[in-house]
């Protein structure tokens, strides 16, 4: 059904039973404001004194 329309190998539909997992597990997290593979070091300016 859904396995037939969707070719993103994200969506893995085969049974995982008797195989042994080879790939570790990455947590995405995204927001308003953009991901944490895009976001960037920000540079704040010095305080005054």
């Amino acid at each position: 059904m859904l396995e037939d329309l969707c070719s993103c190998p994200c969506f893995d539909f085969r049974s995982s039973d008797d195989t042994e997992v080879d790939r570790d597990s990455v947590l995405l997290v995204s927001s308003i404001g953009g991901s944490i593979l895009h976001s960037k070091k920000k540079s704040h300016p010095p305080p005054p004194p």
